[in-house]
């Protein structure tokens, strides 16, 4: 058995260049807010025996490193809109006036239509899809207009893994 310090050492070594090792620890230690609620791998370990098995966490973050990465928590305007042209939900120059000048798209004033008005609710979404210059993945508003607006690759609405998806590719744009 091996103390948390060996298990974060042997990762930095294994995966260096901060961004995949630390992602690789969070999810071993449990430091990235997992919506579960579920211990992660090395608190069960440590809330069963105390301590974490370095071969069993090690063989995690061999499958961790398998997986896709998370997608990027806040891209721009720009990357936003774009990547919703590329998809098909809004048009291109819907895109460029929307981040030219924070026109919102059809589509998305169709979307925030459907959001009660009761406490300045929806007036506070157009307000913010018009003059934001940054859109956060785990902002509230992007899981509500996420389920508002059709995904023309499925013809559903976007639920939590087509909004990754779409994020991930906004941020290479």
């Amino acid at each position: 058995m091996a103390n948390l310090d060996h298990i974060h050492t042997a990762i930095a070594n294994l995966y260096p260049g901060a961004a995949l090792g630390d992602y690789i620890w969070g999810r071993l230690a449990g430091e990235d807010g997992d919506p579960s609620g579920e211990p992660t791998m090395l608190r069960w370990d440590e809330a069963r025996f105390g301590r974490f098995d370095l071969t069993k966490a090690l063989a995690e973050c061999r499958r961790l490193a398998s997986l896709p990465p998370p997608p990027p928590e806040v891209i721009s305007d720009r990357q936003f809109a774009q990547a919703l042209a590329l998809a098909g939900t809004i048009s291109e120059a819907e895109a460029l006036a929307w981040a030219a000048r924070g026109e919102l798209p059809e589509a998305m004033e169709d979307a925030l239509a459907l959001i009660p008005e009761a406490d300045g609710r929806r007036f506070g979404a157009r307000m913010m899809l018009a003059g934001a210059t940054t859109f956060e993945r785990s902002h509230p508003l992007t899981g509500q207009l996420g389920g508002l607006l059709i995904n023309p690759a499925t013809g559903k609405p976007y639920d939590a893994a087509a909004l990754d998806t779409l994020w991930a590719e906004a941020a290479t744009l």
